[in-house]
């Protein structure tokens, strides 16, 4: 046999290897060693010949053939684009059925609400901008012009994701060569809880994991065909664009960019390539180009002064409102053992049962040999170990490298938790490689001849089992809570009220129903923390022409600042002022300020006995009779269960105002009884009621449904003690009698919602009674009973 390839071997020197690879060399060899040395050996000689077929060697051209000096893998996969086209299809179209049928009718919570508006408003969002993000979504939804813009947004996001997922997909089956290894790196990647819930919801997040993705597999492509420029010149743009969009890009972005220059060699330091080089990442990270323009027009909804000087610009490009490379604003270091260990637990939730595997697959990434020590068998296609690799080192690095740097304490706060998952989503794409890597392996150990058909059966039913187990959770088609949100903050208020907001919910959701719905523009809104900023009174006070500021921006230590109390002053007289959740400094409550319930906000008001003329003084008569109109509805997300909306869940916040208002009125209502029996008493029997109808919305048993019938119950029990002393003031035997029966029926049902709760999630070993010990909580359950049994009586 005569070989033209200088890979190829004769039939003699094949067997000679595949003898070394098996064991020794020897011929007393049973007989099973034998046969399976023939299996080996025929399989070896069968992917030559296609190697050598893809090479041109063994054609039937008369003269000898040229030596090839590309490794047959790199012809196998020379361009994926081409060769996994239809793997990149199917996971596509499959994550664009799920990521569309789930994603959120309208506007979602959190950042999502303000990106939209930034976007509708051609402005920036938060730090660092985002100007990939606001471009592109802007573009969109101009383009596709059906449904509301929340939709057509969403929608879009669902594609990117899609398409992240594909992406995924083909990085891994470059990886381990396996196009059904790359499909479940795929399907894992995006049935992940975390990057299935941001893909149903316009953030930057998914559109992160699209070109962090993307990034990663021009390395890859690069690293196999180093010679080729198309593929550096891709990775260069992309390694620009990634960081127009996501800041935690650039841990993927510096380690691509030095493989590159590694592995290419003379062909990347060039002085002319390097210059062309810089060129494509300078084209890349063109869009911060946008950011001066946006804020010199200083829409509506816009962060940021970025046109004025050299140092704005930088202010916001690298977070410092924010904390450059922190989470939070503060000065506390990282908290590396504490992040570590909630992103090993955030695995076990991405990745049920399989997290391991990675593990595994970093031992696999770091054997560069074909024959694996112990393993009886060889490798069919062998892969890049470069690639390898950097795959393992990417995860290694970003883990450690984030977590060095997240100051976010996370130990008992799920909403910091919520926070930070969402950038765990970008080491899930080496992750899934690894996993995706050690099953290829264990499949080949498994049945070596129909591994592809074993890994398709596994993904088969991976895929089954992710859709059922999560389809119904991450559905949010019919999730409208944070628009409804922001309406309910809105419509109490009279017209040209003034509201000071914090937190992201209340800030965002208002400003998204202005700004996209046209909702209530008469109403102006504030952020505080956006009125403490150097640029938002020069750049934006221009969209508030009623209201006036005292100085250049609510900072009370600042000189040119002002607190809290001189800007109610100044504003005193011209318009109502409402605030949410409450203010940033201690002024108004150390001055002659009060506040009253109006909706899910408060009310600034004198306080009484105020020696100050003013065009309202507060008078609660007419507040009590005027309950009914700005008391706040349930919202829609008691409906819901609390599986789908945890504890740390923005619309889990939407439950808990909804709950703190209901407190907060009572409490109130219960104050003014005292004076005024005969208002008070019949709105707070109507505070309550809706109180006691909300709680029976929630789950059973839910700890939010035991507390809020036990506080509603006690408060009745409170008031009918009140409604017995102040017969005299005003009230009538019957009206009296009347209100005592309201208060006794509504405490009856509320301690037997208590004690029937409080059975059932003892059954099933849940506990809800915070802070008190076992028998204290039995002996307040019997109290409870005995006082339904003396009303009952």
């Amino acid at each position: 046999m005569t070989s033209s390839h200088a890979g190829t071997l004769s039939t003699g020197q094949e067997n000679n290897s595949m003898r070394s690879l098996n064991g020794s060399g020897s011929t007393t060899a049973n007989e099973s060693d034998r046969k399976e040395c023939v299996d080996v050996t025929q399989e070896f000689s069968n992917d030559l010949a296609r190697a050598n077929t893809v090479a041109g060697v063994g054609s039937k051209s008369d003269g000898p053939a040229q030596e090839s000096s590309v490794h047959p893998v790199e012809q196998e996969y020379n361009d994926p684009w081409t060769d996994n086209f239809t793997l990149f299809a199917v996971v596509f179209m499959l994550f664009s059925f799920l990521y569309g049928t789930t994603a959120y009718a309208e506007v979602a919570p959190g950042d999502s609400a303000e990106l939209m508006a930034a976007a509708h408003n051609v402005g920036l969002g938060h730090p660092p901008g985002y100007p990939l993000f606001i471009l592109a979504f802007k573009a969109w939804s101009e383009v596709f012009p059906f449904g509301n813009e929340a939709w057509r947004m969403n929608l879009f996001n669902a594609f990117i994701g899609s398409a992240a997922a594909a992406t995924q997909a083909c990085v891994a089956a470059r990886l381990t060569r396996s196009n059904a290894a790359g499909f479940w790196a795929g399907i894992g990647f995006g049935l992940a809880p975390v990057v299935w819930l941001f893909a149903t919801q316009a953030e930057v997040f998914t559109v992160n994991n699209l070109l962090c993705a993307l990034l990663l597999l021009s390395t890859l492509r690069f690293i196999d065909h180093p010679s080729s420029s198309l593929r550096a010149n891709m990775g260069a743009f992309l390694a620009g664009l990634s960081l127009t969009n996501q800041h935690t890009a650039v841990v993927f972005a510096v380690p691509c960019c030095l493989m590159a220059g590694f592995v290419g060699g003379r062909t990347i330091w060039q002085p002319l390539r390097l210059f062309l080089l810089f060129v494509l990442f300078c084209l890349g990270v063109s869009a911060y180009l946008f950011m001066p323009l946006a804020t010199m027009r200083s829409p509506l909804v816009s962060w940021g002064d970025c046109h004025s000087s050299w140092q704005s610009f930088m202010k916001h490009f690298l977070r410092e409102e924010y904390g450059s490379f922190r989470l939070t604003a503060d000065d506390t270091p990282g908290r590396l053992a504490e992040g570590l260990r909630f992103y090993i637990l955030e695995l076990q939730r991405q990745a049920p049962f399989l997290w391991p595997l990675a593990f595994i697959g970093i031992w696999f990434a770091m054997i560069p040999a074909k024959r694996r020590s112990g393993l009886q068998h060889t490798v069919r296609a062998p892969r890049s170990w470069a690639s390898s690799l950097f795959v393992v080192f990417l995860w290694v690095f970003y883990v450690l490298f984030f977590h060095s740097l997240a100051n976010m304490e996370l130990e008992g706060r799920p909403d910091n938790v919520e926070i930070i998952q969402r950038f765990w989503m970008q080491p899930g794409l080496p992750f899934f490689c690894l996993v995706a890597l050690a099953i290829e392996q264990v499949a080949h150990i498994v049945g070596r001849h129909r591994r592809n058909a074993i890994i398709a059966s596994f993904s088969a039913v991976y895929l089954i089992c992710g859709i059922v187990q999560s389809y119904a959770w991450m559905d949010q088609s019919q999730n409208t809570i944070t628009m409804e949100f922001g309406r309910d903050l809105l419509d109490p208020l009279p017209t040209g009220a003034i509201a000071v907001v914090m937190t992201d919910l209340a800030t965002n959701s208002m400003r998204y129903m202005q700004a996209v719905k046209n909702y209530r523009r008469d109403v102006v809104a504030m952020d505080q923390n956006l009125m403490s900023a150097d640029w938002f009174t020069p750049l934006h006070a221009k969209h508030y022409p009623t209201v006036v500021f005292p100085g250049t921006k609510y900072w009370p230590s600042d000189p040119a600042g002002y607190d809290m109390n001189t800007f109610l002053n100044m504003n005193w007289g011209r318009s109502r002022v409402f605030t949410y959740p409450g203010f940033k400094d201690t002024s108004p409550y150390d001055s002659n300020w009060a506040t009253v319930p109006y909706g899910y906000m408060h009310e600034v008001v004198r306080k009484e006995g105020a020696n100050r003329p003013t065009p309202w003084i507060w008078n609660a008569s007419e507040w009590l009779t005027s309950v009914p109109d700005h008391f706040p509805s349930p919202p829609a997300v008691l409906k819901e269960s609390e599986w789908k909306y945890p504890d740390g869940s923005w619309e889990n916040r939407v439950r808990q105002d909804y709950f703190a208002v209901v407190n907060r009125y009572g409490q109130f209502c219960m104050k003014l009884a005292e004076s005024l029996p005969s208002l008070a008493l019949p709105a707070a029997i109507r505070v309550y009621s809706n109180g006691v109808i909300a709680a029976s919305m929630l789950d059973k048993p839910h700890w939010m449904r035991i507390r809020m019938n036990r506080a509603l119950g006690y408060s009745c029990l409170h008031a009918m003690q009140m409604s017995m002393d102040s017969g005299s003031a005003n009230l009538d035997k019957q009206s009296q009698d009347s209100i005592e029966n309201d208060y006794r029926e509504c405490l009856i049902t509320a301690f037997q919602r208590v004690i029937t709760d409080s059975e059932d999630a003892s059954a099933n070993g849940i506990e809800i009674w915070d802070n008190s010990s076992t028998a204290m909580a039995q002996l307040e359950l019997e109290t409870m009973s005995a006082t339904i049994k003396s009303f009952q009586r």
